[in-house]
């Protein structure tokens, strides 16, 4: 029994020091997976550095030589128009005809002239943007077959709109935009074609017919007040009424004089449609750029994956060694 007892005593201390150093290397290695050392991954980037290169280079050279061969160019006309308050430009036009009341006057200076005409601003960008005016815009200088015809593509035409008034203004929306600056006061236009010219003279388009759109509603609501008023002068039996409404039809026809030319002070033209020689899109430079960044990142994250596809696979049969280690001693 002694001798027993002393062979289990020497088995448990054969046995103990490998036991804890498998214990240790464990929580050594747990402790290894709780952090994450970016070195390897590093180094495995820097390791693939001759190939990412060159997909990065591949990647700028075929993106030149798709926008170089198989996109068309286009151009983009810029014009700037800074929009009136009405109080301004009513002041304007009475001071054209003879100068204006002080009173009115100031008030004018009050109400337009001390900010630039933020509601005028909004209300022409929703004409420039709806529908009909766009719509009577392409049929009046004859452009709407061009942009109304279907696609030659089978699959982009099953996907438009099967209204040519619908499918000619999406198309000729999407080449137009303006926005409107707070800080300056200024409405900016933008159109987009296939040469400078052309797109200057579709942004005169809407430049003209804004113009007169805001001539013929001024005049129409005009004419539509004095025909009311005309029309109640002749069925009131009133000669007091009759005398004070023939009044108002006498200012009235002095406001429709005026608003036929009212659209001319609406807004001013600071700089007429302009369109660069250098083509808006494709932008060759840019586009080449942003391949070889994406080159490089798709590259780069294939290299990662591969060094951490090696380290689970290291740890994988390191913990299986450790495990068959411990399990034999035991």
């Amino acid at each position: 029994m002694p001798d027993a007892s002393l062979k289990g005593r020497r088995e448990e201390a054969f046995h103990a020091p490998h036991e804890d150093v498998a214990g240790s290397a464990m929580a050594a290695w747990r402790h290894h997976d709780d952090t994450i050392d970016i070195v390897p991954f590093l180094e495995a980037i820097w390791a693939d550095r001759m190939k990412i290169a060159a997909w990065m280079i591949g990647a700028a050279v075929l993106t030149i030589i798709v926008t170089s061969l198989f996109m068309a160019k286009t151009f983009r006309a810029m014009a700037i128009v800074r929009p009136q308050p009405k109080a301004t430009t009513a002041s304007r036009i009475i001071g054209g005809f003879g100068g204006a009341p002080g009173g009115f006057s100031t008030m004018a200076g009050i109400l337009g002239g001390g900010g630039p005409g933020a509601e005028e601003a909004q209300e022409y960008i929703t004409i420039l943007e709806s529908f009909a005016f766009n719509t009577a815009l392409m049929e009046r200088h004859g452009i709407f077959r061009e942009y109304s015809r279907p696609s030659d593509n089978r699959m982009l035409s099953s996907l438009e709109n099967n209204d040519p008034r619908w499918r000619a203004y999406k198309r000729i929306k999407r080449s137009f935009e303006c926005e409107y600056s707070t800080k300056t006061g200024n409405l900016t236009l933008y159109f987009i074609a296939a040469s400078p010219p052309e797109a200057e003279r579709l942004l005169g388009y809407y430049i003209d017919d804004l113009r007169e759109k805001l001539r013929s509603r001024e005049v129409q609501g005009a004419a539509a007040a004095i025909e009311s008023m005309k029309e109640e002068a002749r069925v009131t039996s009133d000669a007091l009424l009759q005398t004070q409404l023939y009044e108002l039809i006498a200012k009235q026809m002095q406001q429709l004089k005026l608003a036929q030319v009212e659209a001319d002070f609406a807004f001013t033209v600071l700089e007429p449609p302009a369109a660069p020689d250098k083509p808006y899109s494709p932008r060759r430079s840019l586009d080449a750029s942003v391949a070889a960044l994406l080159a490089l990142i798709v590259t780069s994250a294939i290299a990662v994956m591969r060094e951490m596809t090696r380290q689970h696979r290291e740890r994988r049969i390191e913990l299986q060694r450790r495990s068959a280690f411990t399990g034999d001693r035991r």
